[in-house]
């Protein structure tokens, strides 16, 4: 399962909208699930515990993917860490990028990733995301 890079015709894509001020979107692939999620309002630390978070096979990896608070990512990282690995999307790269792994996915490894809405041009065009000073 996780030898394998085959990026599959999507299978399937589930909306879930019951959180207030967070959009998630789940798609899945043969060997992951992507889990992208759009951020409407600020959120607030207390929120955290009240998010209703996309249930997964946890059988597949998971990328995820989205603007965010860090603290956030730390959280659903936390949420999915029985998955076989976790990468989160980086638009600069085209891919996500393995951050915990329980297989032989290597931590750093860049997973190619299609679909994604964090396109990499609107990404540099932000001057927060610059890298220069």
């Amino acid at each position: 399962m996780c030898d394998k890079i085959e990026m599959l015709a999507e299978i399937a894509a589930k909306e879930h909208t019951k959180n207030k001020n967070i959009k998630f979107t789940t798609k899945e692939t043969a060997d992951y699930t992507l889990i992208e999620f759009i951020v409407n309002q600020p959120l607030k630390p207390d929120e955290l515990a009240e998010l209703e978070l996309p249930k997964i096979n946890y059988q597949k990896g998971v990328v995820l993917s989205g603007r965010s608070p860090i603290w956030l990512y730390v959280y659903l990282a936390h949420f999915y860490h029985p998955t076989p690995w976790i990468a989160t999307y980086d638009p600069r790269l085209g891919g996500a990028v393995v951050v915990q792994s329980h297989c032989s996915r290597r931590i750093g490894e860049v997973i190619p990733v299609e679909g994604c809405r964090i396109e990499p041009r609107r990404w540099r065009d932000n001057p927060h995301n610059s890298s220069e000073g």
